[in-house]
This record gives structure tokens, sequence and C-alpha cells, in this order.
């Protein structure tokens, strides 16, 4: 619905009605100061990252077959079927990229997507947006993040006042 509550039917226009909706619920920064958390054992140095094909089977044997495709629309269950021909190859690839510190610029594309919450179908502000990324960029996010984690639980740097992407907490 347009703000005067008449019906759009265009595609584009609906497209713009959603994306006003969205843009107006984005937040950029923080709402406030960052807590200060005594730091531990921060000395230990992260050692130069190796991405074994051991990690990167893991990842593609967990993906879930019934998400949808990414932005590059290479679907999971594709990737899951497949995963002994491409580990290799696809393990090349991500350390490449760790070793350049560069990532293939269709991995930092998104296709949103409006999802309906409740109420009204017609009203934008019952949508929330839902961004769909490469699934083959969220492999290596996982296995990165496996990897830091590791790093800081093994070096005990994780804070005990640390709850969010800490495991079990």
């Amino acid at each position: 619905m347009r703000e005067d509550n008449t019906e759009a039917t265009d595609l584009r226009e609906i497209t713009e009605l959603l994306n006003q909706q969205f843009a107006s619920i984005f937040t950029s920064g923080s709402d406030g100061q960052l807590p200060s958390v005594p730091l531990s054992n921060t000395t230990s140095q992260m050692n130069k990252i190796i991405i074994d094909e051991a990690a990167v089977l893991k990842q593609l044997s967990n993906l879930d077959a019934n998400k949808s495709a990414g932005s590059d629309d290479i679907h999971p269950r594709l990737l899951k079927e497949v995963a002994c021909i491409i580990t290799a190859p696809l393990t090349k690839i991500f350390q490449s990229s760790l070793n350049s510190g560069t990532i293939p610029s269709d991995w930092k594309e998104a296709h949103v997507a409006p999802i309906f919450e409740k109420g009204d179908k017609l009203r934008a502000e019952n949508y929330r947006p839902i961004s769909l990324t490469s699934v083959v960029a969220k492999l290596l996010e996982r296995i990165m993040n496996d990897v830091i984690h590791d790093h800081l639980t093994t070096h005990v740097i994780l804070s005990n006042n640390q709850h969010e992407f800490h495991h079990n907490k």
C-alpha cells in the first residue's frame, strides 16, 4: 500500500515501497558504548591459517539442502551432492582467497527478499528483509569462524562475560 492507502500494482513500485521500508529500519552503528571487558591472555598470536580439505568437506556435508540458493544461484543441494568432487578445488580457492586477502566480487553481493511476518500482506511494514548471499562464501565464513573460535578457546582469550557466539552459553 502507498502512503495514501491506495494499492500499488506495478512491480517496480512495490519493490521501491519495500526498499523504503527496509531502509527505514536499518541501523548502521552502535546504539551506545560497548561494555569494557577485562582481557586475559591476549599475547598469543594466531598462526597462518591453512584450510584443509577435511574442513571444507565437513562444511559441504553439513549444508542444508533445503535452503535457498544464494546470489550466485548455486544451490546448497548441488554443492552437497558433488562435495567429493569440489572439495579439492574449493579448498584451493579458499586458501588463495586467504593468502591474497581478497574474495571474489560475486561473494559480496546479496539478493534481498521480503519475508511476510504477520498482519496485512499489503503493508510493507509487515515484511522483514533477508539477504541471500553466496553459499560458497558462507562455507568460507564458517570455516574461518571455526578456526578463530578454536584459537580463542585454546588460548583462553574469550572472557566469561562473553555469551554471544560462544558455544553452550
